[in-house]
């Protein structure tokens, strides 16, 4: 945030979402001297979220780690820039230069070097903006989800088809039950007194053996 204030001063920031990390986000505000350009808004249903995403001039996600990406598909979707993280679903949905704008994963610089971008290009942003529309309407509809889908499904048929994977499997399973076989052999000869064994009641008032004291490792690798 301070490298974007120094570049573009009349930006504000709100962060949307709730949880443990928001106290330190906070303190860290106070710290860097922006808390007073910043607001943490908690929780925001989704129609709290397209007005943030309809009135910002950047959707920004600076995710270091990020399985689908659907939080850009949200915000292309009401027509709003889109910088983020190259990690994980972004780069399959973030074409650099043409639907958003990628940053280097944990680099401020990266990514305050992008935002400034698009706060000082007006141009730029509109034609992210009308890129990314497109591709939502033509690469992101539910129906087009479904088929991509179904493909990704056909393909691994057809690898399974030319791989010995049923052979692999049967060898990893016959493995999994060796090493519970053994495992359970272990723990029927463990001595009576090794782990303190004392008698509990089962809840019918009779007693039940039970250890205590020293875990029992796992199973040998």
């Amino acid at each position: 945030m301070p490298l974007i204030l120094a570049r573009h001063p009349a930006a504000r920031f709100v962060i949307a979402g709730e949880g443990p990390a928001r106290p330190d986000l906070e303190a860290q505000a106070q710290r860097l001297g922006v808390a007073g350009r910043v607001t943490f808004y908690g929780y925001a249903n989704d129609a709290d979220r397209d007005r943030f995403l309809r009135a910002s001039q950047a959707a920004v996600f600076p995710s270091l780690y990020e399985p689908f990406g659907i939080v850009a598909l949200e915000a292309m979707a009401v027509g709003t820039p889109v910088v983020a993280s190259a990690t994980g679903g972004f780069r399959e949905i973030v074409r650099h230069g043409h639907n958003g704008l990628l940053a280097l994963p944990g680099s401020p610089e990266s990514l305050a070097q992008h935002v400034v971008a698009l706060l000082q290009a007006p141009g730029l942003a509109d034609k992210l903006r009308a890129n990314a529309l497109r591709d939502v309407r033509e690469r992101f509809t539910w129906d087009q989800i479904a088929v991509q889908t179904a493909r990704v499904y056909e393909e691994v048929l057809r690898e399974l088809e030319r791989s010995t994977w049923d052979a692999a499997l049967a060898r990893r399973r016959a493995e999994d039950q060796r090493r519970l076989e053994m495992w359970s052999t272990r723990l029927t000869r463990v001595p009576p007194g090794r782990y303190g064994d004392k008698q509990v009641q089962d809840g019918h008032g009779r007693g039940a053996a039970a250890l205590a004291g020293a875990p029992i490792s796992g199973p040998p690798a």
